[in-house]
């Protein structure tokens, strides 16, 4: 049964993205989009759906390019879609004096059995955010911690 939702994972994720695949040489393909969205977002409301491109290197991982951000996406041994993203960010001014520059990592879990199948909505489930900010010239000149975990949902992007 858990091997079977795997497979039903995983070819619902390539099936919801190959209308917009394209290959390259080498063996890596970009198959599409998919859109995350956090429930909360990192200082105030709900942020946007985050976009992410999808590329296969041909193995059973798959990579996500974003703006500021990458990661990768797989599935595990219980049938969840895990993804993993990794990111910086800098004011326009970096490194003057008083700009601000964030490094920030995410795990996402998501339960494709909550999609919708023949949808574009993928799946829900959880998200932990974890982020360190520094303030170049700051009196302490220490980075700052900041924690964020919430509810996630992944779906094809229109």
């Amino acid at each position: 049964m858990l091997k079977r939702l795997c497979i039903i994972s995983v070819i619902l994720i390539i099936t919801a993205l190959s209308p917009f695949a394209v290959y390259a040489e080498g063996g890596v393909s970009y198959l599409g989009d998919l859109c995350l969205y956090l429930s909360t977002g990192s200082f105030g409301p709900p942020s946007p759906p985050i976009r992410l491109g999808v590329i296969s290197y041909g193995g059973k991982y798959l990579g996500l390019q974003g703006e500021y951000l990458h990661g990768s996406i797989a599935i595990d041994n219980n049938g969840m879609i895990k993804i993993s993203l990794f990111g910086t960010d800098a004011t326009y001014d970096f490194p003057a004096q008083g700009s601000e520059s964030s490094s920030s990592s995410a795990i996402i879990v998501i339960d494709p059995s909550t999609g919708i199948p023949d949808q574009k909505f993928i799946g829900g489930g959880d998200y932990q955010v974890m982020s360190l900010y520094w303030n170049k010239g700051a009196s302490n000149d220490q980075p700052r911690s900041h924690n964020e975990s919430g509810e996630a949902t992944l779906f094809v992007c229109d």
